[in-house]
Parts: C-alpha cells; sequence; structure tokens
C-alpha cells in the first residue's frame, strides 16, 4: 500500500478512501482472482508516528466523522536499531533477548501480530465483512515489517520467502531498521514457540 492520505488542490489533506477501494479492488481481482464486496467495514491500522502528525490527523478525522464505515487504529511502528543476526553477543544471549522480546521490543509485534490475526477472524457482524488496511507512509518498510512477521506466524512462510516478497514491492530492498525487526521476531517465533523457522541465513 501506499500513502493513504490524499493533497487536494488547496493544499489541504483528506483521507483517500474512495481510492484505496478502488485500488484495492483491482488489485486482488488482478492478483489474486478475488472480488472484494462493494460494502465492508474497513480497519485503518496505521504505522504512522508523530512525526507524521498531518497524516495521522487526516485519518482519524475522517474515521471519527464516518464511524459506520471504518475504524482508526494507530501502532506507531520504528524498527529495531540491531540484527540479532549480527549483533556481537554469544549466541545464547542472542535466543534469550529473542525469547524475551516483549520485555524491550518498541513495535510490540508479538502483541500486534495476533491481534491483526484476530480481527481478520473476528466478523463485525452479520452481514458486513472485514476489511484490514495497514500502511505507512510507502507502503514498504514499516508495512513491510507488519507484513513479514504475519506472514511467518500465521501463513507458514520462512524468513528469506518474507523478505522476498517485501523487498519486491517497490523494486528495493527494505530498510535495515524494519528488516532487523523482521528477524528479531523470527527469532521470538522460534526460541518462544519453536516454530521451525530459518532465522539466520
Amino acid at each position: 500500500s501506499a500513502d493513504a492520505d490524499h493533497c487536494n488542490p488547496d493544499g489541504s489533506l483528506s483521507f483517500a478512501y474512495d481510492l484505496i477501494k478502488s485500488r484495492g479492488a483491482a488489485v486482488l481481482q488482478q492478483e489474486k482472482g478475488i472480488v472484494l464486496p462493494e460494502e465492508y467495514f474497513l480497519i485503518d491500522v496505521c504505522l504512522l508516528n508523530i512525526a507524521e502528525h498531518k497524516d495521522l490527523q487526516t485519518e482519524k478525522d475522517w474515521f471519527e466523522a464516518h464511524p459506520g464505515v471504518g475504524a482508526f487504529v494507530n501502532w506507531v511502528t520504528v524498527g529495531d536499531l540491531t540484527s540479532p543476526k549480527t549483533l556481537p553477543l554469544p549466541k545464547d544471549v542472542i535466543n534469550k533477548m529473542a525469547y524475551d522480546l516483549p520485555d524491550w521490543q518498541v513495535d510490540r509485534l508479538y502483541e500486534r501480530v495476533p491481534a491483526l490475526n484476530r480481527m481478520l477472524q473476528a466478523p463485525h457482524n452479520s452481514t458486513t465483512p472485514v476489511v484490514i488496511y495497514f500502511h505507512c507512509e510507502a507502503g514498504e518498510d514499516r508495512t513491510g515489517e507488519v507484513a513479514a512477521s504475519y506472514y511467518m506466524q500465521f501463513l507458514n512462510m520462512t524468513l528469506a520467502d518474507a523478505l522476498y516478497i517485501d523487498n519486491h514491492i517497490e523494486h528495493r530492498n527494505i530498510r535495515e531498521l524494519s528488516q532487523h525487526a523482521i528477524e528479531w521476531y523470527c527469532y521470538y517465533l522460534r526460541e518462544r514457540w519453536h516454530f521451525s523457522l530459518t532465522c539466520d541465513e
């Protein structure tokens, strides 16, 4: 996904709801053969931070004005400074840090990735399907961080396969901070929940 906010001719911002719906429907139809229903409840999981406050406020205001259409959630996402692959510490210490990820990771992937899955599994009501639209500004780095973590935990993808998708969406590699967070999440799934993941390649 790309930036959810549209700059109007007068310089003001507006939430690009119609564009998101049309583009999302076209991509799903073209790439997956999935036809989105005309009406659905849109959960906007926004990964922006306070430095992007204008976009944040634009989205928050839009959903407050359109409560029946969807809901706004803000999960500030910044990535991790170091990679478990290159941190100069003994392997057992790295693995213990991964096990203890909930004690220190700022992005709280351990909490948010399962929350995304619960959103997908829990119906909004008996007739309206739920669509989750999570995004940052470019739709590559922070979005890729959350997406790759979801792929590994719930779609049984390897770290390499998840990163391959992230690195080919915008024809560039995902930025280091976001990749580090994905790598730590791979270690966490392996060490704490015994996922059969190869995280060291």
